[in-house]
């Protein structure tokens, strides 16, 4: 939940201009398997809070070709629910894998940029998130990649291991965007009930479980835009003033 506000997610359909949204994104991702990470080591459980069979609980977790993250499944009987296109370099050395629009600085922001190997197909999206006015500054950019019959289940960005989290004040920003009309998105809340992500775009307190019991019979995406809100967005979002999401 975003605290302040009380809400488990923001709408941000009439926010963005979803309208001029390039149409070859799928074929950008077909032209983009190279690139592609089979996995995201990340721990998931199912909405009941059991752990998945996620691949997380592989001891093989320096795993890089395609090869080896196939033979991690088949020998371990787990499976990687999504897979991650990084269309972004970060030269921060960043231990939590976080970013706060208040904590880091210009010089982190600048440290991260859209890596120049990506195929050409890509270009009318990267240019269509540059135009965006809710960034000062654009962090990492991620397409989610959910498999054909898996649901991805629930994950938290917290940056450390569960036994280690403890709740804390935070200005992370980011927008939710997907591609897939069908794909679903819940976050729980305390008490693991699911609240339903209804917009195609979104923002939420990533901290929160969130994720989908759900699967669909096809490859589906989404993509997770990190950045610092600008303070007209933070305005028309109600959280001007606000100065922890946590």
């Amino acid at each position: 939940m975003i605290a302040q506000i009380k809400k488990m997610y923001i709408d941000l359909d009439r926010y963005l201009p979803l309208h001029t949204l390039p149409n070859n994104i799928v074929e950008a991702i077909g032209e983009s398997y190279d690139l592609i990470k089979q996995n995201t080591w990340q721990k998931t459980t199912k909405l009941n809070g059991d752990v998945s069979n996620c691949n997380w609980q592989s001891k093989e977790s320096r795993a890089k070709e395609s090869s080896q993250f196939f033979e991690i499944e088949v020998k371990n009987r787990t499976v990687a629910p999504m897979w991650i296109l990084d269309l972004s370099i970060d030269l921060n050395k960043n231990s939590k894998n976080l970013y706060d629009s208040i904590e880091n600085s210009s010089e982190d922001w600048d440290n991260i940029y859209f890596r120049k190997d990506l195929p050409t197909a890509w270009d009318p999206f990267l240019e269509w998130v540059r135009s965006l006015y809710c960034f000062n500054q654009i962090g990492r950019t991620s397409l989610l990649l959910t498999r054909p019959g898996v649901p991805p289940q629930y994950h938290r960005d917290i940056g450390v291991g569960d036994e280690s989290y403890k709740p804390y004040s935070h200005r992370q920003e980011f927008i939710w965007l997907k591609i897939t009309d069908e794909k679903t998105l819940f976050i729980l809340d305390e008490n693991r009930n699911p609240t339903q992500v209804e917009s195609r775009s979104a923002f939420f307190n990533h901290h929160n479980w969130h994720g989908s019991h759900k699967s669909l019979p096809y490859w589906s995406f989404s993509f997770k835009i990190e950045g610092v809100f600008s303070e007209k967005f933070r305005k028309d979002l109600n959280l001007d003033g606000i100065s922890s999401y946590g």
